[in-house]
């Protein structure tokens, strides 16, 4: 043994063999290591670490040259890997308990009998290295490589195929036998030659092809088992998976390749099978239910043979060959080419695609050719048929007609069911009956004589009105037939759409009236503020930044000090400027007084002139230039005015000021006490007592004078107060007279006399000025009572020695520098007076929208059957504004095109419809106060729909197509109720219409001759109606506003008359009961209805909806966006 770098060899050198009893390769830690074994043979060798030390991060590792291990124990928590470095290389027995070992042969072989893995720690196998017995107790384990002879899974995960890192490994690997007892198997690459199952195995999953091999190394199974899991009662349940694109299984599953140690296993078959056998055995914990046998919809099997007694056969997919050696029950919605009934009773439920011959031209009352041995018996559920005529087509064949040994008990059936009609069935006549007219001659033999079955017709005849009473009497239910169907689709459809639409055009009317107003203010503003709001934005954005900057400034503490301050200072302030304004007012009163007595003597205050309005006109106006002149020349007068004014009210003011008033007791004001000064509440030893105390001391002075001072005024208040109250009793004055208003003489209309409102104005200003003379007259007699009144007035005031004084207005706070500098927010312009002329340039027209919308629905047809619906659709309208009189409104047109699809799946029919209108619509408000406006609607339509209809039944396709001219009209009488101004509304409304048309004639009809014809007679209905609405709409903001909203339409006459046919013959009467042919429809319809709108500036409005549309038998769900345009 030597060192060779960081490693260590043993190696006897010249070609020799070294043999010894054990070797330990063990580690302390430090750096990773490598012992390379060069002709070794031991019979013991270990990998471990020093004192269970901790070298998980560290590799041990062992290279074998032409060495062989007996039994090697790798342990602790270390990395090793063994690897084949040369020759051939074996160990008998490996035990890992270490956290990872890896396997490698690389280009050289590594054979290990036996390995065993009992702890929660990993290990890898790579190619080249061949296992022949792998138990696995725990922890995971991945093959990347090589081959497994036998796996026994019995704890941990084994993933064949795949890396540590579960991605796909760069060799498949091979399994020989796996053997599944518990933990996990998963594979993803590799190919297992066959599966054991124990009965404690719960689950195993696969994702690629598996080979299995027989002991003759043929495949037995090539194809994917996709799953395979323990049920509660102890059987497994396997699925087998598609496997047509790697080729056809040639074998069977019971020639051992796949041993099931649990033989009440259910099986499933996704892929393809040659051949599957259930032989004959226990039942096991199932009991009598035998075992589930299931053929997928893309799977076959070629030969699929039971002899276990009440097997469950679910056929969807193929079987070439169905062997029944014990009862048996078979579900078939496939195809069974041969069906062979060898022994017991069985049953199927159908004989549809047993015993046909190919599907895909195979219809429902083809003969089906099937074998039924001696004593043997299959009932059938449903047998399906068909008549010629009135007359039964042969439908069964037994042994090919070549025998006739039956006890007349092998073949029974429990229902036919009619399927097939031509074009000379009549449902007035009697049809075949007895189960052997539908059997073969030479198989009546094999007949049940006691099988006694029902009637009835298939889904596809129910669903036109064909039906069998159980005894087969033949019914032609007309309520239920084709006619009746179409009738009410048509008229059903023509209500959902005109409700739908009647809705969205009621939405589309409020908001045309609603919004115009609206719009018609936005153009204007758009127009004479646009510029000023361009540059209000930027001011704005300006703003904001410069509010930013100042709001940062102002944070600091120096400057929240004085902000602070300030904000005291001006709230004393404001509290004194409330005050100064309650003695101004009452200034301001005594003022009037003391003008009035300056009116008794002869003494007026002079008038202020008002100075002129600049003209609110752009430059390119062409009254422009005038209005400016005038304007330059009333301004140089108003200068002028103003100079005498000023002179005049300074000689006023002088005079005034003699004057004394009554009212002057008004203005005599009683002293404010002042209030003491509250003696600090500190301790000498304070650090600020000395401060507080001298602050307080002076207070307490101020007080002291202020007090003086208080008592003084107190006094000559009182005395005040008594001579002013004598004075006014004494003299009996009357402080609340007032000077009498001299009344306005009308001017004269400057109308002449061929205009067409002269006489009605004259009239007007005739009256108006003999109300001014009455007037008048009654003027001068209060002027003259006025005058003798403030003579006695004049005399009081000449005796009053108190003069009458203004109050001081208060003096504001001096703002701080940092305040003074704070940014002032622009103010956004306002739209002013809207002139005649702006309102006739930009005032809204009209409108114009487009809406599309979509729908599904489900509705009960005429005989109960379940159907559905679809729609898409467009509507697109225009309306143009009215000026009534003082009232408005508006008219326009609107139409659309939906196209609808319904479907009786039941039946297989389907209706496609192409529908297109146009209507008419005008909406007049007719009266309007502050808290509602009242309106009326009316509406009348038109449109025409092309509808192809069609039935697949018994492989062809019947079909027709129908026109449907519609039409119809209403009118509507509602409210607008304004509940938060016209922020929140409140729309009633009541209404009556007619909805009516004219359905053509048709018959279903296929391109075979002789084949059965149904349809109906052309007929015109009609529906009369009433409705009542009930709308709330809610506006958020400029931009959002929602609409929530539901009807009632009340159908007044819900029966319309139809004529069915069948075979060219028409019905007029309800055969069961002797009444008229007639469709009824669901009494009533309502809607519901959600929308939330948009508004912008100039891209009009947008909303997107929700309206359902239902009655007695569906609903209809629609979804619609619409684009809305004032123009």
């Amino acid at each position: 043994m030597y060192a060779s770098g960081n490693n260590f060899v043993i190696d006897p050198k010249n070609g020799d063999t070294c043999q010894g009893d054990s070797a330990r390769f063990a580690t302390d830690g430090g750096w990773n290591k490598t012992l390379l074994l060069k002709n070794i043979t031991l019979d013991r060798y270990t990998i471990d670490t020093e004192g269970d030390i901790d070298a998980s991060r560290l590799w041990a590792n062992t290279f074998l040259t032409n060495s062989t291990i007996t039994t090697a124990n790798i342990e602790g928590k270390i990395r090793v890997e063994i690897v084949a470095q040369g020759g051939t290389n074996t160990i008998n027995t490996i035990n890992n308990t270490a956290s990872r070992l890896h396997l490698k042969g690389g280009d050289n072989k590594l054979n290990i009998t036996t390995l065993n893995q009992a702890t929660t720690g990993l290990s890898q196998i790579f190619k080249n290295v061949n296992v022949e017995h792998f138990n696995l107790y725990a922890g995971k384990s991945y093959q990347r490589g090589g081959k497994v002879e036998t796996l026994n899974l019995l704890g941990g995960e084994y993933h064949l195929g795949a890396t540590d890192s579960t991605a796909v490994a760069e060799e498949a690997g091979t399994i020989g036998n796996l053997v599944l007892a518990d933990g996990t198997f998963k594979q993803y690459k590799g190919e297992i030659g066959s599966i054991t199952l124990t009965s404690d195995k719960k689950q195993a999953s696969f994702t690629t092809k598996n080979t299995f091999t027989s002991g003759n190394e043929q495949p037995s199974y090539n194809g994917l088992i996709t799953k395979i899991d323990k049920q509660v009662s102890g059987a497994h349940t396997i699925e087998l998976g598609d496997n047509k694109a790697n080729g056809t299984i040639t074998a069977t599953l019971t020639n051992g390749s796949l041993t099931l140690d649990n033989t009440t296993g259910d099986i499933t078959n996704n892929g393809e099978l040659a051949s599957l056998e259930v032989s004959k055995k226990s039942n096991g914990t199932r009991g009598s239910e035998g075992i589930v046998i299931s053929n997928a919809a893309t799977a076959s099997i070629g030969t699929l043979s039971t002899a276990t007694k009440s097997t469950t056969i679910n056929n969807a997919g193929t079987i070439d060959k169905l062997e029944l050696k014990e009862s048996s029950k078979v579900t078939n919605t496939g195809i069974i080419k041969s069906l062979d009934v060898q022994n017991g009773d069985s049953t199927i439920n159908t004989l549809n695609g047993v015993g046909q011959g190919t599907a895909g031209n195979v219809e429902p009352h083809t003969l089906s050719n099937i074998n039924i041995t001696k004593d043997a018996k299959l009932t059938v559920d449903t047998l399906s048929v068909g008549l010629k005529g009135n007359q039964a087509i042969e439908r069964v064949t037994i042994n090919n007609d070549t025998s006739t040994q039956g006890t007349n008990k092998e073949f029974a059936v429990n229902k036919i069911q009619v399927t097939y009609l031509d074009g000379n069935f009549d449902p007035a006549k009697s049809i075949s009956k007895n189960l052997t007219d539908y059997v073969t001659s030479g198989s009546h033999s094999y007949v049940d004589g006691a099988s006694k079955p029902t009637f009835e017709s298939s889904p596809e005849l129910q669903g036109i009105g064909v039906k069998f009473n159980p005894d087969g009497t033949p019914i032609f239910e007309v309520e239920a037939s084709v006619a009746a169907s179409m009738t009410s689709v048509v008229v059903r459809q023509s209500m959902r759409r005109k409700m739908l639409i009647d809705t969205y055009l009621a939405e589309q009317n409020r908001r045309s009236l609603k919004n115009k107003e609206r719009r018609t203010k936005q153009r204007i503003e758009a127009a004479t503020l646009g510029d000023a709001r361009a540059q209000y934005q930027k001011d704005l954005a300006k703003y904001k930044l410069d509010l930013a900057k100042w709001d940062k400034l102002a944070s600091t503490k120096e400057n929240k000090a004085l902000i602070a301050k300030y904000e005291q200072e001006d709230k004393a302030y404001q509290k004194a400027l409330e005050q100064y304004n309650k003695d101004k007012k009452a200034y301001e009163d005594n003022r009037k007084n003391l003008e009035t007595i300056a009116k008794a003597k002869k003494l007026k205050a002079p008038i202020e002139p008002k100075a002129p309005v600049r003209p609110n006109l752009k430059p390119s106006d062409k009254h422009y230039k005038k209005a400016m002149a005038d304007f330059t020349k009333a301004q140089k007068a108003y200068e002028k005015a103003m100079s005498n004014y000023e002179q005049e009210l300074r000689i006023y003011n002088e005079e005034n000021s003699k004057l004394e008033t009554i009212a002057r007791a008004n203005n005599l004001k009683a002293p404010i006490a002042p209030k003491a000064p509250i003696r600090p509440n500190l301790k000498p030893n304070h650090k600020d007592y000395k401060r507080v105390m001298a602050a307080y001391e002076s207070n307490q002075r101020a007080y002291q004078t202020a007090l003086k001072r208080y008592e003084l005024e107190k006094k000559s208040y009182e005395e005040k107060r008594k001579n002013l109250e004598v004075l006014a009793k004494t003299n009996k004055f009357n402080a609340n007279l007032k000077a009498p208003t001299e009344p306005k003489a009308p001017v004269r209309p400057n109308l002449k006399p061929n205009h067409k409102d002269y006489k009605k104005a004259m009239s007007k200003y005739e009256q108006e000025r003999k109300d001014y003379l009455k007037a008048f007259k009654q003027y001068e007699q209060d002027k003259k009572s006025y005058e003798r009144e403030y003579q006695k007035l004049i005399a009081l005031a000449d005796a009053q020695s108190n003069k009458l004084k203004a109050p001081i207005q208060p003096k504001a706070p001096t703002k701080p520098k940092i305040l003074a500098s704070k940014p002032e927010m622009p103010q956004e312009p306002k739209l002013g007076e809207i002139s005649a002329e702006l309102l006739a340039k930009h005032k809204v027209q009209g409108d114009f929208f487009i809406r599309a919308y979509g729908g599904t629905g489900s509705h009960k047809a005429t005989n109960g059957a379940q159907t559905s619906s679809w729609s898409v659709g467009t509507l697109f309208g225009s309306t143009w504004d009215l000026a009534l009189g003082q009232t408005s409104g508006n008219i326009g047109f609107y139409g659309g095109y939906e196209y609808i699809y319904n479907g009786y799946k039941q039946a297989h029919i389907d209706a496609q419809g192409h529908t297109g209108f146009l209507g008419l619509r005008f909406s007049h408000i007719f009266a309007k106060t502050k808290l509602a406006g009242f309106y009326y609607m009316a509406d009348v339509n038109g449109g025409y729909t092309d509808i192809s209809v069609g039935q697949d039944m018994n492989g062809m396709r019947f079909g027709a197509n129908v026109g449907n001219i519609n039409f119809g009209s209403s009118i509507r009488l509602g409210s607008s109720i304004y509940m938060a101004g016209a922020k929140s509304m409140l729309f009633p409304s009541i209404g009556v219409g007619v909805e009516g048309g004219y359905l053509g004639d048709f018959e279903m009809r296929t391109q075979r001759s002789g084949e059965l014809r149904y349809g109906g007679l052309s007929q015109g209905y009609a529906v009369t109606y009433a409705q009542a609405n009930l709308n709330y709409y809610q506006e958020y903001g400029k931009r959002i506003s929602t609409t929530l909203g539901g009807g009632f339409r009340y159908l007044m006459n819900a029966d319309i008359g139809i004529t069915p046919t069948l075979n060219g013959k028409a019905y007029t009467i309800e055969e069961t009961t002797g009444r008229a042919a007639a469709v009824h429809l669901a009494p009533f319809f309502y809607q519901g209805t959600f929308v939330i709108n948009y508004h912008t500036d100039k891209a009009g409005n947008f909303s997107a909806g929700y309206v359902a549309v239902g009655g007695l038998l569906g609903i209809t769900h629609n979804a619609s966006m619409r684009w809305h345009y004032f123009f």
